[in-house]
């Protein structure tokens, strides 16, 4: 029935609509708190003129806060916040700027906060809110609801409400990357803020160093000596106790942590070339041990996906060259081409002592060596490879025999195949 009566407020005349709110009014709270009668009263605030909004407002007096800790109730609210003008709501606002931080900390109240700065006109309030999400935006970072307000200022807020929060971040940004609401917020600010705030995380990231003792450290210079001086068993040895000693530190902490790897792949994907080349080299040297890992494998990959796209473009710098780019193509003969077998039977040549001449094309004639042998070449004192004696032309093409339908395929296959 719920259904119906929204189609009568959406497409009925302005009479309909007015006989409608007549008789939701006495029963907006508890139509706000159940299930389908909060569907009604949010379609009514969405299509009925600014005066009938008030008037069932006015019945949530007194149970705002009420409407909002309710599954059914903070819907409403929210539309109320979206469809009527502030300057009729600020009573209704003004009830959530005590309490900004336990709201945006509440499963439902975070939709609120999100609302207010998505619709609040009001800079006063609206910037009250904000202030009171900035002071505290490491602490929402981490709150199974709170990060979501955070996220939302990143993605919808000013670069300056950004960088605030970049910074607030980055005293324990290794910390926040491996936490399982926290990493969201860091990989948005990843995406998000300008390029001096991404700098101060990724350098954060990167800088970030353990407590290895005395031997951690000898094994991790015995892994530099291994990677530098050989591949055998003396290398692979050292490369083994560093793997074991650089295991403590806090970016491979974050490649095998099953949050933190999303934000190394993000930082991947958004720092520039000197970062990357830091990243990779950290990563290359954990690369056999970070197989080991299930989260560690999805840094592997795109660390691998990363290394095959650079393969393919030196690859291609190593690829055969062209012709000189100052001779015309059409006048360079084949024989002067990388990978010729010897010179073309037409065409220019040039000999070892440096005699320019041409090539005439071949007469045929009669092979010394009989019919059916193949020509030979002979060598000549100052040239490149001699004349070439060419073969007896081919007799004529005998007739072709007629097409018949092949009905057995193993006949039609040679016997050796």
């Amino acid at each position: 029935g719920n259904y119906v009566v929204q189609k009568f407020l959406e497409h009925g005349t302005p009479e309909h609509r007015t006989k409608i709110a007549e008789t939701l009014q006495g029963q907006v709270l508890l139509l706000s708190l159940q299930m389908y009668g909060c569907r009604v009263v949010q379609k009514a605030i969405e299509v009925l003129d600014t005066d009938a909004q008030c008037e069932l407002l006015a019945e949530l007096d007194g149970n705002v806060m009420r409407c909002v800790r309710d599954q059914n109730g903070n819907h409403v609210i929210q539309k109320v916040i979206e469809c009527v003008p502030t300057e009729r709501i600020t009573a209704l606002i003004d009830n959530f700027l005590t309490c900004v931080v336990p709201l945006s900390s509440h499963p439902f109240g975070c939709r609120i906060i999100q609302r207010i700065l998505e619709h609040c006109t009001d800079d006063g309030r609206k910037n009250v809110v904000m202030d009171e999400i900035l002071r505290a935006s490491a602490q929402l970072a981490q709150d199974q609801y709170g990060n979501y307000v955070i996220q939302h200022v990143l993605e919808r807020g000013t670069p300056a409400e950004r960088a605030q929060i970049a910074k607030a971040l980055v005293p324990q940004v290794v910390a926040m990357s491996m936490h399982k609401f926290a990493s969201n917020v860091v990989e948005k600010c990843l995406a998000y803020c300008g390029p001096a705030e991404r700098n101060l995380l990724i350098n954060a990231i990167l800088s970030a160093t353990g407590a290895p003792g005395k031997d951690g450290a000898a094994a991790a210079a015995g892994a530099e000596a291994g990677g530098e001086e050989g591949s055998g068993a003396e290398g692979g040895a050292h490369r083994e106790g560093g793997a074991a000693a650089a295991s403590e530190d806090p970016v491979q902490a974050m490649m095998k942590d099953q949050f933190g790897n999303y934000v190394v792949q993000k930082v991947l994907e958004v720092c520039d070339d000197a970062q990357r080349d830091v990243l990779m080299a950290r990563v290359r040297a954990q690369l056999h041990n970070l197989k080991r890992f299930t989260y560690g494998k999805h840094i592997v990959a795109r660390v691998e996906k990363l290394l095959s796209a650079g393969t393919k473009i030196q690859s291609h710098l190593r690829a055969r060259p062209l012709p000189d780019d100052t001779q015309p193509l059409a006048s360079i003969a084949p024989s002067s081409r990388p990978g010729s077998n010897g010179p073309s039977r037409t065409g220019s040549f040039t000999s070892r002592d440096g005699a320019a001449g041409m090539l005439r094309p071949p007469v045929p004639h009669a092979s010394p060596l009989g019919a059916g042998s193949s020509g030979c070449v002979a060598a000549g004192p100052g040239s490149n490879s001699g004349a070439v004696v060419p073969p007896p032309p081919p007799p004529p093409p005998a007739a072709m025999p007629t097409a018949t339908a092949v009905t057995n395929i193993e006949e039609a296959l040679p016997s050796s195949f």
